[in-house]
C-alpha cells in the first residue's frame, strides 16, 4: 500500500569519515514546500544508497566534506563522500529552521536527473581542466592534437624569442580552413576564440584572409 503521508518536516543526519576513521556526524532539516509525498522522498533517496553520497552532486550539505568533487585536488585522506546515516519524516512538526538546509524538492529533483546544475557545470569544468592540461603536454612534447570538433592543435616556436604558441586549425566547414592562435583573436570574436587567419577558395581562387587589425571587422585579402 501506498503511503501518502506529506512530511512538513525531513531530518537527514550525514556522517564524514576521515582517512584515520575519525567520524563527524550533523543533522540537517529540510522544508517541503510543495508537498512531496513520503514515497517520492524515499524513492530518491533509494536511487543513491547511504554510502560514499557525493553531497554537491545532489545539493545536499556539503560542510562536512573536505572537497567538492572526486577529481578535485585534496590533501592526503580527504575525500567529498558521506555516509547518509538516517532520513526521517514527520508531518506535525516543523523543521528547526536553525537545522534548515533548504527544500526537499531541490535534492529530489536533482537525484532524479543525476546531478544539480551546478554539479553538471562544476564536472563539465573540470572535464575542460583536464584537456586543457593535457593537451598543452602534448604539443610541448612536439604532438599534434585533434578533437572530436573537427579541431587540429600544434605549437609552433617564435625562433627569435624562444617561446611557444598554440595554434588551432578548425575543418569545420567545408568553405575553408581556419586558423587561432592563443593569445589572439579577432574584432568580431570573444579573447583567444577569433580567427585571425581564414585560407579559403574563393570564385576560382586561392586566398588569404587576415584580419591584422583588432578594431577592424573587414579583413586583407592575400
Amino acid at each position: 500500500m501506498s503511503n501518502d503521508m506529506i512530511p512538513t518536516a525531513i531530518r537527514l543526519d550525514l556522517v564524514y569519515r576521515d582517512h584515520s576513521n575519525h567520524r563527524e556526524c550533523k543533522a540537517y532539516e529540510f522544508t517541503n514546500t510543495k508537498g512531496l509525498t513520503e514515497d517520492s522522498i524515499c524513492a530518491a533517496f533509494d536511487k543513491i544508497g547511504n554510502k560514499d553520497v557525493i553531497p554537491y552532486q545532489y545539493g545536499l550539505p556539503c560542510d562536512l566534506a573536505p572537497t567538492l568533487h572526486p577529481d578535485e585536488p585534496t590533501y592526503e585522506g580527504d575525500h567529498c563522500y558521506i555516509e547518509i546515516s538516517e532520513v526521517s519524516m514527520r508531518d506535525d512538526i516543523k523543521p528547526h529552521q536553525h537545522l534548515v538546509h533548504c527544500d526537499i524538492s531541490e535534492i529530489v529533483d536533482a537525484i532524479n536527473q543525476d546531478g544539480s546544475d551546478e554539479w553538471f557545470t562544476l564536472e563539465k569544468n573540470i572535464k575542460a581542466e583536464k584537456i586543457a592540461a593535457a593537451k598543452k603536454l602534448l604539443l610541448g612534447e612536439g604532438y599534434m592534437v585533434s578533437s572530436p570538433d573537427n579541431e587540429i592543435a600544434v605549437s609552433i616556436t617564435d625562433e627569435v624569442k624562444g617561446d611557444d604558441i598554440s595554434v588551432t586549425l578548425n575543418t569545420t566547414s567545408n568553405l575553408g580552413l581556419a586558423f587561432s592562435f592563443d593569445g589572439h583573436s579577432d574584432c568580431c570574436s570573444a579573447d583567444n576564440v577569433g580567427t585571425p587567419l581564414y585560407v579559403e577558395k574563393y570564385d576560382g581562387k586561392l586566398r588569404v584572409l587576415v584580419y591584422a587589425d583588432i578594431n577592424s571587422e573587414e579583413p586583407r585579402a592575400c
